[in-house]
């Protein structure tokens, strides 16, 4: 399968299907949270006042 985040088609998977997703790719340890964040198109934050993901 390689490194790709498993979205082969162009068609949006349901909200709580892409945060599982999410989830499950960052809890892989394959990616980064920063990388998945700019594949899902989510901004990721940081660590800040404002709530965003951590690192």
């Amino acid at each position: 399968m390689g490194d790709t985040y498993g979205r082969d088609t162009v068609e949006k998977s349901p909200p709580m299907e892409e945060i599982i997703r999410f989830v499950t790719l960052a809890n892989s340890g394959r990616f980064t949270v920063t990388k998945l964040c700019e594949q899902f198109g989510i901004s990721h934050g940081g660590n800040d006042e404002r709530g965003g993901l951590p690192g």
